[in-house]
């Protein structure tokens, strides 16, 4: 979208494989002098499972970088979750200098970063500008496809609060999302208006309402059962309690019981 990859700074770079590929490609991370930081704690086969139900990826540095090997797009398989063979077969090949490399397609990654920008209400802008340039490059066609097959996925308040924030806050009209952008409604007027407050910055105390409406807020992204759901099962137990509480899996259904314990702890470090 930017025309030169560079110009880009990078956090870490995510890989998708198969689920069922993601310990082999682990172990050859491993092999390859990587090692693992997350999840960080002591595994136990009840952990694990409870982990990779509510988590995407683990993490991993290798020198100044890191990787996040992802089994899916993103934590709530209810969101947005088209198979791996589905994707790898509409994938695109991109150059980055000598090399080439296999990444989403225009459609895919345009409903990729609308979802992930609305899971964190858009709290770093340049998701949302990131969304804006990508639009900019793409035909009207593919953009009325994506937008389309978003709908029917379900994504109507994901897409028309990135398409809003878009148009009202960046001034980047999308012309080709007259027609499929859905009415709006209390859901996406709560996803703007939190996206803008979380845009300005807070310390101490005061971080404490948007941090918790943000948690809060994801069960509001999506219809369905399943996916509140999880969204529930993802805020009764944080997989991070597992490193500070070490209980055996016979005792596992106490973590939920000490979780506002813990939530006071990490409030009092800063942490939430």
């Amino acid at each position: 979208a930017y025309g030169d990859p560079f110009v880009k700074s990078a956090i870490d770079v995510d890989l998708l494989v198969p689920e069922d590929v993601v310990p082999a490609a682990a172990n050859v991370l491993r092999t390859l002098g990587w090692r693992r930081v997350m999840p960080a704690f002591r595994e136990t086969p009840l952990r694990r499972r409870w982990y990779d139900s509510v988590q995407k990826d683990d993490a991993f540095t290798g020198g100044r970088a890191k990787v996040e090997l992802h089994r899916r797009l993103f934590n709530n398989r209810s969101l947005f979750n088209p198979s791996f063979d589905r994707l790898q077969a509409a994938a695109a090949t991109v150059a980055i200098g000598t090399r080439r490399f296999r990444t989403l397609d225009d459609a895919d990654q345009l409903l990729y970063l609308a979802c992930h920008g609305a899971l964190h209400f858009w709290y770093r802008l340049k998701w949302l500008c990131d969304f804006a340039a990508l639009v900019g490059v793409m035909d009207r066609e593919t953009v009325r496809r994506a937008l389309a097959d978003g709908h029917r996925a379900g994504l109507g308040t994901v897409l028309a609060s990135a398409l809003r924030l878009c148009r009202e806050d960046l001034q980047a009209e999308i012309p080709a999302a007259g027609a499929s952008a859905p009415a709006p409604g209390p859901r996406e007027r709560f996803v703007v208006a939190l996206s803008r407050r979380v845009w300005t910055p807070r310390s101490g105390v005061r971080r404490l309402g948007p941090k918790a409406a943000m948690r809060m807020g994801r069960g509001f992204l999506a219809g369905g059962l399943r996916y509140r759901l999880h969204e529930a099962r993802a805020l009764l137990i944080a997989h991070g309690d597992f490193a500070r509480v070490n209980l055996p899996d016979r005792l596992f259904w106490l973590y939920p019981l000490v979780q506002p314990a813990l939530l006071a702890q990490r409030i009092f470090r800063g942490r939430l």
